[in-house]
């Protein structure tokens, strides 16, 4: 964090983190193409609304992080 600009440092630690939420997508969607793979399909709809559930955390959480830092930033 910078001491002098506490805002520039927050705004890097939000584009950070809106970062590291769009590089887990591809592993979700990798996670779909294994669900499929069991064979028991009671265990697939479980897992699958699992991931479901995690998907939209991290898609909800993005786009917060996003509203907050719109008004100020061009990242």
């Amino acid at each position: 964090m910078n001491p002098r600009n506490p805002y520039l440092s927050n705004s890097l630690a939000i584009r950070q983190e809106i970062q590291r939420f769009e590089s887990v997508h591809p592993s979700i969607y990798a996670l779909y193409d294994l669900i499929e793979a069991i064979p028991d399909m009671l265990i697939q709809q479980q897992i699958r609304e699992h991931v479901v559930c995690i998907e939209g955390l991290s898609y909800g959480s993005m786009i917060i992080l996003k509203l907050i830092l719109a008004p100020a930033c061009n990242y």
